[in-house]
C-alpha cells in the first residue's frame, strides 16, 4: 500500500493522554504552544489550515479565552461554531500566559524570523509525528487530520453520527459515514443497546 493509499486514522483516548503527558513533561514554551494546538485541534475539530490561521481576537476577548466562537472554513467557505472544553481552555490560557506578547495569530512560530506569523502545517505535522514517535505510537495513518477525526470517531462509535455531521459541518450524512472510522465491534455494541 502506497503512502497516498493509507487512510488517516483518529487518535485513541489513550494516545491523546500519552501525547499530552509527554508534552507537559517537556515544560518549554514550545511544548506549551504545542499542547494548546493539540488540544484545540481535537476540541474544535478544525482542519489544520483553519486551526493554524486562528487569530488571537477570535479566541480571546477581554484577556479571557472564549468557550465558543465561530470560524469561516477555508475549504468550504461555511461558518462553523466552535465550543472548547475546559481542558483546552486551560491549555490555551497556559500558552497565552507563556507568550511574551500577544500576536495577531494565535499559534505563532518561536524563531525571530517567524515570530508573529502562524506556524505552518508542515512544522506542526513534523512536531506531531515526533511526539507520537517519542511515546511509541506508530505514525502510519497519523497526520494533522488525525486530531480532527478523534472526537468524530469516538462519537461515531457511540452511534452519534448526526452529532458528528453537525460538528464537522458536513452537508451529507453519507459523507460523514465515510469519514468516521467506525469500528465494527463498537458498532455491534451500540446496536446491542437498542436490541429488545
Amino acid at each position: 500500500m502506497s503512502k497516498n493509499q493509507i487512510k488517516t486514522r483518529a487518535f485513541t483516548k489513550n494516545e491523546v493522554k500519552r501525547i499530552e503527558t509527554y508534552m507537559r513533561g517537556i515544560g518549554t514554551k514550545t511544548s506549551s504552544r504545542d499542547i494548546a494546538i493539540f488540544r484545540t485541534a481535537i476540541s474544535s475539530l478544525l482542519r489544520v489550515k483553519d486551526l493554524l490561521s486562528l487569530k488571537t481576537d477570535q479566541v480571546v476577548f477581554n484577556e479571557e479565552v472564549r468557550k465558543q466562537f465561530s470560524v469561516k472554513q477555508m475549504k468550504t467557505g461555511k461558518k462553523v461554531e466552535i465550543e472548547l472544553d475546559e481542558t483546552t481552555i486551560k491549555a490555551l490560557e497556559d500558552y497565552l500566559n507563556s507568550k511574551p506578547e500577544q500576536t495577531e495569530y494565535l499559534f505563532t512560530g518561536r524563531q525571530s524570523k517567524s515570530s508573529g506569523k502562524p506556524i505552518t502545517d508542515i512544522l506542526w505535522r513534523k512536531a506531531l509525528k515526533k511526539y507520537c514517535k517519542n511515546v511509541g505510537i506508530d505514525t502510519i495513518g497519523i497526520s494533522t487530520h488525525s486530531t480532527r477525526k478523534t472526537i468524530a470517531t469516538i462519537l461515531g462509535n457511540q452511534g452519534k453520527v448526526r452529532a458528528v455531521q453537525t460538528l464537522l459541518n458536513h452537508s451529507s450524512l453519507a459523507h460523514t459515514m465515510k469519514y468516521i472510522c467506525l469500528d465494527e465491534r463498537e458498532a455491534f455494541e451500540v446496536k446491542r443497546e437498542v436490541d429488545f
